[in-house]
């Protein structure tokens, strides 16, 4: 959630979220022509360098291009000296730089663009600078847009809107992963701004969700607290149940023995009575003190 509250600040800047390495490495480089040169010389990102024309075949384009909408464009003069500082990082492994490509300016000098192809994806964009074209010129001119998968393998390299590309005799899908998040152009930031957006309040929504499920949580482990300390206010036990029972059984004993009695000589059996009325006596005080006990704990077991 902090996360896309980041990208979210960075795209209100109007800005794009590159990945961290992207920047650093650009950083790298323009850092060094400032120490070397005492001069700010702008290293600049092919997708900054470019306008979507037509926003139908953004995915295509976004997909196509893949990686290569992040690589760096300086000027021809310092082309050498960025190569080296490209060099020492990566060895350095300081930043992870694979896969960022650094073109070089003056090679596209050779580039022809007289054979423009009007259906290709370079005629689906606009350039901001010359250099830009030209490399788009080189990697884009034999891209064949078709509307149809029946069209793909009439060219060499061809693509539908939807993503499906035709390239050294193969069809495949290129990977939605691809084009999910789009870089060419100013229009990108506005698509990003509400794609985070969507995904800010999802996870808005999923945090409140998950917010609520706890406070539920924690009101139970309180009611489950408080359960617990009632119960261990209790100094009964269930012995006292099984206590009570034994004397029940006890005094039916005593009062059986004591309806005997009562038939024979209680002269003689005088003392025995005694002694069993006595038991008697304190099997009934026992009972009426346990009986409040047990009173008492059932109702603690009455918890809601």
């Amino acid at each position: 959630f902090e996360k896309l509250q980041s990208r979210k600040s960075i795209l209100d800047k109007g800005l794009k979220n590159y990945d961290e390495n992207i920047v650093n490495l650009k950083t790298a480089i323009e850092d060094h022509f400032i120490k070397k040169f005492n001069t700010e010389i702008e290293v600049k990102i092919f997708s900054d360098l470019v306008e979507v024309k037509d926003e139908e075949w953004r995915n295509a384009l976004e997909g196509f291009l893949n990686t290569r909408r992040f690589y760096l464009f300086v000027d021809e003069k310092y082309y050498d000296e960025a190569l080296r500082v490209y060099d020492r990082v990566a060895k350095e492994d300081k930043i992870r730089v694979y896969g960022v490509g650094l073109v070089n300016v003056k090679a596209l000098k050779n580039v022809d663009e007289d054979n423009i192809n009007e259906n290709s994806l370079f005629s689906k964009l606009s350039y901001v600078r010359e250099d830009a074209r030209k490399y788009a010129y080189y990697i884009l001119n034999e891209g064949q847009t078709v509307s149809s998968v029946d069209e793909l393998k009439n060219y060499e390299t061809s693509i539908t809107k939807e993503g499906m590309l035709y390239q050294a005799k193969v069809a495949r899908f290129i990977n939605p992963k691809f084009y999910k998040t789009p870089y060419l152009g100013r229009e990108s930031i506005k698509i990003q701004f509400e794609l985070v957006s969507n995904l800010l309040d999802e996870s808005g929504n999923k945090l409140s969700s998950l917010n609520s499920s706890i406070r539920e949580c924690d009101s139970l482990r309180i009611s489950l607290k408080t359960i617990k300390d009632k119960i261990s206010r209790i100094d009964l036990k269930y012995d006292v149940f099984a206590g009570i029972f034994e004397k029940n059984k006890e005094l039916d004993r005593v009062s059986f023995e004591l309806e005997k009695l009562s038939t024979h000589d209680l002269v003689e059996q005088e003392k025995i009575l005694e002694k069993k009325k006595n038991e008697y006596k304190e099997i009934s005080s026992f009972m009426l003190e346990n009986d409040n006990k047990a009173t008492d704990l059932k109702a603690a077991f009455k918890v809601n």
